[in-house]
């Protein structure tokens, strides 16, 4: 994720979408910003630098909407997620005692594993931001309301996909192919 923030930072800068960072300390802050550090959600410069210059005052609404946040991710990670875990992995380890129905089971419980998993660390993230004055992306929405698998991955870690869009995907699609290879 220092990865991807530093590179959106570099390219917007590049194409004039986001100004210049002067203090080094900013920069620093918005590489390495610790509540979404590992898992995200991966910011904008654009949006994530202003509010770390910004001058922020004690709203405790905020903050206590921020610690809810964080306690559901909590949940999530602790209670859901880690067990989910245990599950599958003794699960994967014993495929002589695996029905047809138990692989299925346990595929959908992995699953619902690594949503729980990145969804609560995101959860996590965002509720840190909000307790330090910060709003961070949200990162997941109601994935298993998918109607389709583009849809799907529409609510899964949205930052990481609007990313790709953004600076892999439609540069590629962009690019002029040579008339003559």
């Amino acid at each position: 994720f220092y990865t991807f923030q530093s590179m959106s930072y570099t390219i917007d800068v590049y194409r004039r979408r986001t100004r210049v960072e002067r203090n080094p300390m900013t920069f620093a802050l918005y590489v390495a910003y610790f509540a979404q550090l590992m898992a995200g959600p991966i910011e904008r410069s654009r949006i994530l630098i202003p509010q770390l210059n910004a001058e922020r005052k004690w709203d405790s609404e905020m903050f206590f909407a921020g610690f809810s946040r964080f306690v559901l991710g909590m949940v999530k990670k602790v209670a859901i997620s880690g067990p989910l875990y245990s599950w599958a992995q003794s699960m994967y380890l014993n495929p002589t005692f695996r029905s047809t129905e138990e692989a299925w089971a346990m595929s959908a419980m992995t699953m619902l594993y690594v949503l729980m998993d990145f969804s609560g660390y995101s959860d996590m993230a965002i509720g840190i931001g909000r307790m330090t004055g910060i709003r961070l992306s949200e990162n997941f929405r109601s994935v298993f309301k998918a109607q389709n698998f583009p849809d799907f991955w529409q609510r899964w870690h949205i930052t990481l996909g609007k990313w790709f869009r953004d600076y892999v995907l439609i540069p590629l699609t962009r690019r002029k192919v040579p008339k003559s290879l």
